[in-house]
């Protein structure tokens, strides 16, 4: 049987929404599980990313959360939500000069792309 591109698009896409909804619900575990999946099928996004970060974030593993913020950030340079999720993880860490930089480069971002960000946590 042929691999068909499409499907392979729309099971990411269903796996992604999955893994997001498995996040909202508070099965962290889980959502890492199936959102390193939607990675393993080749769809390493911002958007992935960025929610696998919540979900690290969520466990206590700052470090792995740490690795995919930047990873959504390098992917997406003006995604104000990772600055600022990444500056809280720099701040959880006592890295308050980085987090500082993070936090002004979510304010850039939110100004850059007219959007407001719910909290930006303060140092």
């Amino acid at each position: 049987m042929e691999w068909n591109m499409s499907e392979g698009i729309k099971t990411a896409r269903r796996n992604f929404e999955w893994g997001v909804s498995l996040y909202r619900q508070n099965h962290l575990k889980e959502a890492i599980g199936v959102l390193t999946q939607v990675l393993g099928q080749g769809f390493d996004d911002a958007l992935v990313n960025y929610h696998l970060g919540l979900a690290y974030a969520g466990c206590g593993d700052y470090e792995r959360a740490k690795e995919h913020y930047l990873k959504a950030i390098e992917l997406n340079p003006q995604d104000a939500y990772a600055y600022n999720r990444l500056g809280f993880v720099y701040e959880q860490a006592g890295d308050t000069d980085r987090a500082l930089e993070c936090y002004l480069n979510a304010r850039s971002a939110v100004s850059y792309t007219h959007l407001t960000l719910p909290t930006i946590y303060s140092v």
